[in-house]
């Protein structure tokens, strides 16, 4: 089973989020495994453009501007914590995402596997109010709490135990109605636990696998975005077991990310190349200029040579 499961509903346009039941914190407590209802924030994240308007004189223009959003995660290198799963990709971005607890005594006899999580520098909020703030044309998102990696998915393999067992089955009705006289199918068994090889994988995220969001993704990296689809590819082909699949595309070619770096790092790679490019100028034209007064210097010894030939 496969749940890409979130404590809120994000919708787009305009962007507001509003606290939801999933319906499944009961179910998911019994496995051993809890979602937080707060959002995970990580300075290591992937930009998200805001129209910003600039005056000049009497006119204004509007102009989009990439700020920094921490709420859409850019999970790469130790994040990727599965290699089996995440084979062949170098970065995955998960929008929006909760953190995931996992219970270790409730999980004994398991296998746990995490798949993806945040940076060291990552914290989390239970704020519902994900649009960016604006200071001078920058975004402000003030980190609070305890800085530390946070699980965005994780997968449980093993034998899990019916929620429904030692309960009456949840499909027979509650009431007979007496007049109701077509014969329906009623399934009164309760499987109470299930194969040594059943999996369970959780992705705390519900829209990271949307079109408008792989479309919004692939807009800022001006690319055909399919990082997410191919972890869903991954997760199916090692849910059949299928795990040769994995370690041949594993060894596919991908497009080589730059790392991210701080604004002071740019800063000094702009400046230098600045630098680099007026230090040739300089040199090309101290050159062009040595070689000019080379050749003045060479003039009076050719013209006295000429009169000592008696050409002129």
């Amino acid at each position: 089973m496969v749940l890409l499961v979130s404590p809120y509903q994000i919708k787009p346009s305009p962007l507001s989020v509003t606290v939801q039941n999933t319906g499944l914190k009961d179910w998911l407590d019994q496995k051993g495994i809890a979602l937080e209802q707060t959002f995970v924030m990580d300075p290591q994240n992937i930009p998200f453009p805001i129209p910003i308007e600039r005056r000049m004189g009497q006119f204004v223009f509007q102009e989009m501007k990439m700020i920094n959003y921490p709420y859409f995660i850019d999970v790469r290198g130790p994040g990727l914590a599965a290699p089996t799963l995440t084979a062949g990709l170098s970065q995955i971005t998960v929008h929006w995402a909760s953190p995931i607890r996992v219970d270790a005594d409730k999980n004994k006899g398991r296998t746990v596997t995490v798949l993806l999580k945040s940076s060291p520098q990552s914290w989390t909020s239970n704020s519902t109010q994900v649009t960016p703030s604006l200071d001078r044309g920058m975004a402000v998102f003030s980190p609070s709490g305890p800085l530390e990696p946070r699980t965005l998915a994780v997968a449980v393999e093993g034998e899990f135990e019916s929620f429904f067992k030692d309960k009456k089955s949840p499909l027979l009705p509650e009431k007979k109605d007496p007049k109701d006289k077509v014969a329906k199918d009623v399934y009164s068994n309760v499987i109470e636990k299930s194969a040594q090889s059943a999996r369970l994988i959780v992705v705390g995220s519900a829209d990271f696998l949307t079109d408008e969001l792989l479309r919004f993704t692939s807009s800022i990296s001006r690319t055909n975005y399919t990082h997410s689809l191919q972890l869903a590819e991954n997760i199916v082909d090692w849910s059949l077991e299928d795990r040769g699949l994995l370690a041949i595309r594993g060894r596919g070619h991908f497009a080589r990310l730059l790392k991210p770096m701080t604004n002071g790092a740019r800063m000094f790679w702009e400046y230098l190349n600045y630098g680099l490019a007026l230090a040739g100028l300089v040199a090309v034209w101290a050159g062009l200029r040595i070689r000019r007064r080379r050749r003045l210097a060479a003039v009076p010894a050719l013209l006295s040579e000429t009169k000592a030939g008696g050409v002129l």
